[in-house]
């Protein structure tokens, strides 16, 4: 989904019901967080995110610790969640040109 041209209220509505069938689906949660931070809504991407974490996803807990955000319990915000997760590569083209003289 990352990096493509994604239908993101497709995506939340898919892994909507994936929650709905199994609660503890932490693939789920994550990547519903990545679809949220792509839709730009970085409050429920957090969430998320940090369900996942504490369903034990590995990549959820990663990029946590990727954010300074860790530990026995995983509080917090994302910072530029949507560049992190959803967008890293176009994020980092933008951070990185250079102004125009």
């Amino acid at each position: 989904m990352a990096g493509s041209l994604a239908n993101y209220p497709q995506a939340t509505a898919y892994f909507d019901r994936a929650v709905e069938v199994d609660p503890r689906y932490g693939d789920a949660y994550y990547n519903r967080g990545v679809a949220y931070a792509g839709l730009g809504n970085r409050e429920r991407a957090t969430d998320d995110i940090r369900t996942a974490a504490r369903l034990g996803h590995e990549g959820a807990r990663n990029f946590l610790r990727s954010q300074g955000i860790g530990g026995r319990e995983v509080q917090g915000g994302l910072g530029d969640i949507h560049c992190t997760v959803a967008f890293p590569s176009h994020c980092h083209r933008r951070a990185t040109r250079r102004p125009r003289t």
